[in-house]
């Protein structure tokens, strides 16, 4: 695999990743006692089901097994590690692979379409329990209190303007990560805002992003719930446009340094490397091979 062209810490980092990959460490999180209630269905939500709160929440919840039953590109699916611990969440605006263990999504994913551009919808700022998560592991906004960190959405709040229910959804725990405040007020944004602009020209693209983690001493927060320190984060983006097919990802580490598009952008396949998930795992195979092999980002913004 080639060496991304990333400078500074930011490259130390895909160095670092990119070893680890090669050694063959693969990011394993299953706690003992927790496969028959998680991947067995019948036993947790009965493998496909769905979950209602009392304030009118409710999520569709999947075996974490079975991402590919989710008939939409945006979707992925775990090639390395250990998915016991997992489960899949489908909200409104967006998809989640939750990891109980590690308090943080694998994945997060979404189709983020120009119609859905102009809602009106305000931010609420009100972070959530997620109360499709089993209580034991149901992390709480407090978790972040003293931290440092952000409480660093995967799925954007303002890719949520178009219903109260997107919105309020985009607030839930389970799209967090511990995220550098600068990271997350600049370069992160940045980007955020590129992808809906990206919606805007092509009609409507596909997202899929999540925490990055290095070995297996990780950083930990949390005040009731332990919560996992990403050092990274990676974002995919895929266009699906017939004959303007294409896709792009990124690598952030996650520190306050200035981190640029041009800097940290790399093929889904060097990022599927890294991170042992194969992303838009429904495109078929024969389109994935060249759509996900090349990036320009400079085509993205050009029609």
């Amino acid at each position: 695999m080639r060496l991304l062209p990333f400078r500074g810490k930011t490259k130390s980092f895909l160095l670092s990743l990119l070893l680890l990959s090669l050694l063959g460490t693969a990011y394993n999180t299953g706690i003992d006692g927790l496969s028959d209630v998680v991947s067995t269905p019948g036993k947790f939500f009965g493998g496909i089901g769905k979950f209602f709160s009392g304030d009118g929440h409710s999520a569709d919840i999947y075996d974490a097994g079975n991402a590919g039953t989710l008939d939409t590109y945006d979707v992925a699916r775990l090639t390395a590690g250990d998915i016991r611990d997992n489960i899949i969440l489908k909200k409104q605006g967006y998809t989640v692979q939750y990891s109980l263990h590690d308090g943080v999504p694998r994945w997060v994913s979404w189709h983020l379409k120009k119609e859905n551009l102009g809602g009106s919808v305000e931010r609420t700022d009100e972070f959530l329990a997620d109360e499709a998560v089993p209580s034991d592991f149901r992390v709480e906004p407090y978790d972040y209190k003293g931290s440092g960190y952000d409480r660093g959405h995967m799925c954007p709040a303002a890719d949520n303007k178009y219903s109260e229910q997107a919105m309020r959804e985009s607030f839930l725990m389970t799209n967090m990560c511990p995220q550098n405040h600068t990271l997350n007020a600049e370069s992160w944004e940045r980007l955020e805002k590129a992808c809906r602009r990206w919606a805007g020209l092509w009609g409507d693209i596909y997202v899929v992003c999540g925490p990055v983690f290095q070995g297996h001493q990780r950083k930990t927060i949390g005040v009731y719930h332990s919560v996992k320190v990403p050092d990274g984060f990676f974002k995919a983006v895929l266009c699906m446009k017939p004959g303007k097919e294409k896709s792009i990802a990124f690598l952030y580490a996650n520190t306050a340094e200035r981190q640029t598009m041009e800097e940290t952008c790399c093929s889904v396949d060097e990022i599927e490397a890294l991170i042992g998930i194969d992303l838009f795992c429904n495109v078929p195979e024969r389109q994935q091979a060249w759509i996900e092999s090349s990036y320009n980002l400079r085509a993205w913004d050009r029609k």
